[in-house]
């Protein structure tokens, strides 16, 4: 495999990507005029050694490290302020996102707070964005999964525990996306379609969106791209460093993209996550084609394009459902939500819940709550 490895700037983000690069944090960190860093991971992680290994880059540069570890699966406002307490306590002056989404949401959470009074509630939320207004400390984002992009995103999805429903901060883009495709490797088999899949959902509803980004949607169709010719590889073989490394990339280009706005494959999986727990790529690869379906008619052509990119013979906008379906049964992911622990009785509650997520008012076709009801019960 001819070397992957760049530094670029985009959309407000600088990116550090390539096999490795996990031994540029220090200088990049020094860089920030670091003295001591909070990182923030989940205990997988912390079980798995990366965290050590982060640590072992900071002290090589000179930088001290404190540990918060004890993020949830769907991270909560209880976790970010309990991060934040650690991050006070100990003196930090810069944060360190290590894992899948949830620990980097959390780290933006944490930044937050770290500059502005809490409670985190009052940020939550487009009005909440309004008043995030002063300077944050540094953050590096690591990814240690190929889906959620967090890493590249401008903002986070945290669940207000009091009102049980996931909501976004907008925190703004990480100092630092640091990139490093070695550290997915450890992912097994259904966590790699899993999050693959999240990223799948991210450049296909990035690029369905109607709003007008023409940089966007040439990203997000690149992601779709990578995705279908690299998941199945990487699942059925994580060693395989160019699997790896594509869906690496792909994951990163899902969250730029995604400033184009997502739709209703998101809105309706929040719920599941916020009801149920279920892992939110899990959620998405279920309810995708569903949504892609709903869309037909105000999607075609669009759909049409995505059947291309993703090698379907016949491109048409059937073609795009069918062929994430296809992919979806190839990595072993369920292909209902009642084989996930879904139980129809939740239905009109998430549907009432997902008509008040940030996500479908960007879907390319106006949804309603029957609407909303009508694609849980077709997924169940």
């Amino acid at each position: 495999m001819a070397e992957k490895a760049l530094f670029f700037e985009i959309f407000g983000v600088r990116v550090e990507f390539g096999w490795d690069a996990l031994g540029l944090l220090g200088r990049h960190a020094r860089g920030f005029g670091a003295r001591k860093a909070l990182v923030v991971t989940d205990t997988g992680v912390a079980a798995a050694g990366i965290v050590h290994r982060v640590e072992a880059e900071l002290k090589t540069a000179g930088i001290e490290s404190a540990v918060f570890d004890k993020v949830s699966p769907n991270p909560t406002d209880i976790n970010v302020r309990e991060g934040y307490e650690r991050f006070r306590e100990t003196g930090c002056d810069i944060i360190i996102g290590v894992g899948g989404g949830s620990p980097m949401d959390a780290a933006k959470g944490v930044r937050v707070l770290a500059s502005h009074p809490g409670p985190l509630h009052q940020y939550l939320g487009l009005k909440g964005a309004e008043k995030i207004v002063r300077p944050m400390p540094p953050i590096i984002e690591i990814p240690t999964t190929a889906g959620t992009g967090s890493e590249t995103s401008r903002g986070a999805v945290i669940t207000d525990t009091a009102r049980r429903i996931k909501c976004v901060l907008r925190s703004g883009m990480a100092s630092l996306a640091l990139v490093d495709p070695a550290l997915t490797t450890g992912m097994p088999p259904h966590l790699t379609a899993a999050t693959g899949m999240d990223a799948l959902s991210h450049n296909i509803e990035a690029y369905l969106s109607p709003q007008y980004h023409p940089a966007a949607e040439a990203i997000a169709l690149e992601g779709i791209r990578l995705v279908a010719e690299y998941l199945v590889t990487a699942v059925q073989d994580g060693s395989s460093r160019e699997a790896r490394t594509q869906m690496a990339m792909a994951s990163s280009l899902g969250a730029l993209a995604f400033q184009k706005g997502l739709g209703a494959t998101h809105s309706l999986s929040h719920q599941l996550s916020a009801e149920f727990g279920t892992h939110h790529g899990v959620a998405n690869a279920v309810l995708l084609p569903h949504t892609m379906a709903f869309n037909m008619e105000t999607a075609k052509e669009k759909l049409r394009r995505i059947a291309f990119v993703m090698g379907e013979a016949a491109p048409t906008p059937e073609a795009a459902v069918s062929g994430v379906r296809k992919l979806n049964r190839k990595i072993g992911l369920p292909q209902t939500l009642s084989q996930i622990g879904i139980t129809e009785d939740k239905i009109p509650l998430m549907a009432r819940n997902a008509m008040a997520d940030w996500c479908h008012p960007n879907n390319p076709r106006p949804c309603t709550e029957a609407d909303m009801k009508r694609m849980y019960l077709d997924a169940l």
